[in-house]
């Protein structure tokens, strides 16, 4: 047996083991603690990375459908519909208002475009104005009101105005000046379906602020653009706030101005032949030029002053217009160039435009047939009171003349030489209801077997000598 010594030795070793297991366990107990302290706040600090990088994320998304959205509609009131339904549905909130400065002059806002309010609520509730200022009169910088918040007066007022006790908002600036305000909120704060509000939503609502301010200004500038477009096309239509509309208006614009050219060239070849009107367009100025094969063509009424005597001045000229205008769709129909009328006296011309195989020749006797024929019977049926004013004789010549435009004012084209004088000769040669020609005209239509010529010889014409002459008719199918 142990002696009373070897045994308080030996409680004393069990004692000094009992204080270093003890100490051992301290430690350890210190360094367990001290890991767990370490992985807590690893572990907070994981979380707010992560939570920031879902933050971050959800601003990507959010900034990348407001591009889409932009990119797609140039339509204001279709762009803060999309934007808002996308604040709701990708930041899980109830409710979210535009607030707008209503004058420049003061200080209230008030709703523009809203989400998530019913007609009910939206009459009620934001039909008031209201006025961004703290209690001490500063202007209010952003707006974030969650569970936390120790609301202020004015956030009290803004809370039951807009029907939303938590709430995260950002000013919308242009060149320093708020002009509105971005507000959302829910009703609740209670995870995980409604997380509370937080500093990133804030920052997120910063950035679609900024997005919104340019889209807007932007709608702005596309409708002034529009509306300007618009008075200088002299359109009284509300112009769509759309750059294809306003492009599809320059066409139109250009439409009407290719119209009024053409109108314009219409009225001048109505005055001149084509190459002439072409190059006084193009020149300012038509050079005379000599036209070797032209055919010329006079008409008049015979006794037609003395004639007439018994008609009204209004029946005349409106039989002679009558006339004038049969006489200018048939020059029409055969290609010739109608050069003026001298009182009833009627002058056209072939062959100034150039044609082949004396084509000019033979289609101004066409014609002249075909006015003595409307003169001699188709105009009796329009004018049975007055056909004894109208008998007719027509002369034709052929040959070379000058051409060219006399004057600045009420310029005219005209042709001069002695194939002129001739012609105008033949006419006064003639006989009613005939077509006298000319032997330079013969000689290029002699060989056509519908003509058939009645030769007059040699006729005594002042000025001229003896001069042979035809007259010239369609040789009868029957």
């Amino acid at each position: 047996m142990m002696d009373t010594r070897q045994l308080e030795d030996e409680l004393e070793r069990h004692k000094n083991a009992m204080a270093d297991l003890e100490r051992s366990i301290g430690y350890y107990r210190g360094l367990a603690d001290e890991v767990a302290s370490y992985n807590v706040q690893v572990d907070s600090e994981l979380i707010i990375l992560k939570r920031n990088l879902e933050e971050k994320k959800l601003g990507y998304k959010i900034l990348l459908a407001l591009h889409e959205i932009i990119g797609s509609t140039i339509d204001i009131e279709a762009f803060f519909s999309s934007t808002l339904k996308l604040i709701l549905t990708t930041l899980k909130m109830d409710r979210v208002i535009v607030l707008w400065k209503e004058d420049d002059n003061n200080d209230a806002f008030k709703a523009r475009w809203h989400l998530g309010y019913s007609v009910n609520e939206a009459t009620e509730n934001l039909s008031k104005s209201l006025d961004f200022k703290s209690n001490d009169g500063q202007d209010i910088t952003h707006i974030l009101i969650n569970r936390a918040t120790r609301k202020s007066e004015f956030q009290e007022a803004l809370c039951k105005n807009l029907m939303l006790p938590f709430m995260v908002g950002t000013r919308i600036e242009d060149a320093g000046t708020t002009v509105g305000w971005l507000i959302a909120g829910r009703e609740k704060e209670a995870l995980p379906f409604y997380p509370p509000m937080l500093p990133e939503n804030l920052a997120t609502f910063e950035v679609m602020a900024g997005f919104i301010k340019a889209t807007y200004f932007n709608f702005q500038l596309y409708n002034r653009l529009e509306q300007a477009n618009a008075r200088l096309e002299e359109y009284n239509q509300k112009l769509e706030q759309k750059v294809i509309e306003r492009t599809r208006k320059i066409e139109q614009s250009r439409k009407e101005l290719a119209i009024e050219k053409d109108k314009s060239d219409a009225l001048l070849l109505n005055i001149l032949p084509a190459d002439v009107a072409e190059e006084l367009k193009e020149n300012g100025y038509y050079s005379a030029k000599r036209l070797d094969e032209i055919t010329i063509l006079f008409t008049d009424f015979v006794d037609f002053t003395k004639r007439a005597e018994n008609m009204s001045p209004e029946n005349l000229v409106s039989d002679l217009d009558e006339c004038f205008r049969a006489f200018d769709n048939i020059i029409t129909k055969y290609g010739l160039e109608k050069i003026k009328t001298i009182g009833d006296s009627y002058m056209a011309a072939g062959g100034v435009k150039h044609s082949k195989d004396h084509e000019g020749v033979r289609n101004v006797i066409e014609a002249a047939l075909e006015m003595q024929d409307f003169v001699t019977n188709d105009f009796k049926t329009h004018s049975p009171n007055f056909t004894s004013a109208f008998q007719m004789r027509v002369g034709i010549n052929t040959g070379p003349v000058v051409a060219g435009i006399v004057g600045v004012k009420k310029f005219q084209y005209d042709i001069w030489g002695d194939t002129v004088n001739t012609a105008s000769r033949m006419e006064s040669k003639g006989a009613v209801g005939k077509v006298n020609i000319s032997r330079n005209t013969y000689d290029f239509v002699k060989n056509i077997p519908t003509f058939q010529f009645e030769p007059r010889g040699k006729i005594e014409v002042k000025g001229k000598g003896l001069v042979e002459m035809f007259f010239v008719s369609k040789i009868s199918n029957e």
